[in-house]
């Protein structure tokens, strides 16, 4: 009997790894220059948002019953839709459906993507169960046991003070822009200048992250926010080109937002298994988001009783004591409980030694438990 000749087929496994791998490094290249096609009509076409959206949307302003008009549900909603519309169009003109060769390179890429995902679906394993049994306490009292985690609980705070002044900042935004500055047509740009940069730097701030304590690069995030955000009171009423300058500061200060919290909570749930020898994912988690849409919704309220409280009025123009207030709870209050919120990061309790040791004593618990 002949045996198979093992160096050949290895050879040709290899070559066809070698072959694939070729293919999704193409791919990766096309979508790359696929996205900067998008982005740059995307940002030739920002000076007409709301032409864009005026010439779109006409069609059902006239078939909307006499005396009614589209209605806003949510505060930058105004904003927010003409932005989306025109990146929408972006994409679709960055498309080229007048050159037929294009149609016939997409359903190529749409097999290679197809293929791309089924062949990493297919050769991903799974991890062996863990060892470690889920929480057997009933729920109120794994909520209870789950608050007396001192990183938790510390993470709670700084989110609860970050995420509130963020809403609030961007729930008042549209008003510092109409009124203070007198920008409505330019408040899209703003806000893109802003929730684009947070976009850009994400990877960055993980690199920061990963070089230092997450805490540090947290609360360093923070008060490059806070200074763009006090910045802000500062400029003059009427147009000027300083708010982009604070929009791109506040976004790159604004990334560690959606980076940090959320590499910091399987810490903290490490910890907590550590100390409880069981894991609360579920509770956790649970409560997170129960965090994050209480301070979303407490930080639109606030908005609204501090315009009500300093006597805004809207579509008039506003009294020197309206604008006050939304000066003084766009900026100051914000960047305020920003600051306050630092040396919760500054000090806090889990550095990347410790979380070393912690990983390396639930290891060596695991190991003891198999054996």
């Amino acid at each position: 009997m002949s045996t198979p000749d093992t160096p050949s087929e290895d050879g040709e496994l290899k070559d066809g790894e070698q072959s694939f791998l070729s293919h999704l490094i193409e791919l990766r290249q096309r979508l790359v220059r696929a996205a900067l096609s998008v982005l740059i009509v995307f940002l030739a076409l920002t000076p007409f948002m709301k032409q864009i959206f005026d010439l779109l949307s006409r069609p059902l302003m006239v078939a909307l019953p006499e005396g009614t008009k589209l209605l806003a549900t949510g505060v930058i909603t105004p904003f927010m839709v003409p932005l989306k519309v025109t990146m929408f169009t972006a994409f679709l003109l960055a498309l080229h459906p007048w050159h037929i060769r294009y149609s016939t390179e997409g359903r190529g890429y749409g097999m290679t993507m197809f293929f791309a995902v089924l062949a990493t679906a297919l050769s991903v394993r799974e991890r062996p169960a863990s060892e470690v049994q889920p929480s057997k306490l009933p729920p109120w009292p794994a909520v209870v046991e789950s608050l007396r985690n001192g990183p938790f609980m510390r993470l709670m705070a700084a989110q609860f003070i970050s995420s509130f002044s963020f809403t609030t900042l961007t729930s008042l935004l549209p008003f510092f822009l109409i009124y203070q500055l007198e920008m409505k047509e330019q408040a899209p740009i703003v806000m893109f200048a802003m929730l684009g940069t947070i976009g850009l730097f994400l990877y960055p701030a993980r690199w920061v992250a990963g070089r230092i304590n997450k805490g540090p690069a947290y609360a360093l995030g923070l008060f490059i926010a806070s200074l763009a955000v006090i910045g802000t009171f500062f400029l003059p009423q009427g147009p000027t080109p300083l708010v982009y300058v604070a929009a791109i500061i506040a976004g790159l200060g604004f990334s560690v937002q959606w980076v940090c919290p959320w590499s910091m909570m399987p810490d903290v749930i490490e910890h907590d298994e550590l100390r409880t020898g069981e894991r609360r994912e579920g509770v956790y988690y649970g409560l997170w988001n129960f965090l994050t849409k209480f301070t979303s919704a407490l930080g639109i309220a606030t908005s609204g009783w501090a315009l009500k409280l300093f006597g805004y009025v809207p579509n008039v123009a506003q009294t020197p004591h309206a604008l006050l207030g939304i000066r003084i709870f766009f900026s100051l209050a914000p960047a305020i409980a920003l600051l306050i919120s630092l040396p919760i990061l500054i000090w806090y309790p889990i550095t990347r030694q410790s979380h070393a040791e912690l990983r390396e004593k639930l290891a060596q618990g695991a190991g003891a438990s198999q054996a």
